[in-house]
C-alpha cells in the first residue's frame, strides 16, 4: 500500500508552448542548481499550462514543485492544478501561489468528493 509520501512516475502528454533550450520534459529531473532543468514558454500569452500523464491511476494528495536555486522575476506565481481520468475532463483541485524562492514547496490536493470518497486520476 501506497504513502502519501510515494513519488508518482509521469510522462509529460502536452503543454501550451515551450522555448528552444526549455522543453516541458526538463522538469522530470529536479536540479535546482541547473538553469535549464525548467521549463519555460516561448510567448507571453497570460496561460501557460503543462498536462502531466501519471503511469499509473493514482489518488492524487499532494503535489511538490521545485525551484531554481535562485529566485527569478520569471518564476511562476499563481497557479491552478486540474486532475481527470481524462483531458477532456478535468476538475480543479488546487488554486494558490509560490513564493519567488529558491525553496521546494508542497501543496495538499482535494483528494476526496463530496461523499467522501477517494478519487483517482490518470493526468494532471
Amino acid at each position: 500500500m501506497g504513502t502519501s509520501s510515494d513519488v508518482i512516475e509521469y510522462t509529460i502528454h502536452d503543454c501550451s508552448s515551450f522555448s528552444t533550450n526549455f522543453h516541458p520534459e526538463n522538469i522530470l529531473v529536479d536540479n535546482p542548481s541547473n538553469s535549464k532543468s525548467r521549463w519555460t514558454t516561448q510567448n507571453s500569452e497570460p496561460v501557460h499550462w503543462i498536462l502531466l500523464h501519471l503511469n499509473n491511476l493514482s489518488i492524487l494528495k499532494s503535489i511538490t514543485f521545485g525551484k531554481h536555486q535562485y529566485a527569478n522575476a520569471c518564476n511562476m506565481k499563481e497557479f491552478k492544478v486540474y486532475i481527470g481520468i481524462t483531458p477532456e475532463n478535468m476538475t480543479q483541485v488546487l488554486h494558490s501561489s509560490l513564493k519567488n524562492d529558491s525553496i521546494r514547496e508542497s501543496f495538499s490536493i482535494r483528494h476526496h468528493n463530496s461523499a467522501g470518497r477517494c478519487f483517482p486520476t490518470r493526468f494532471i
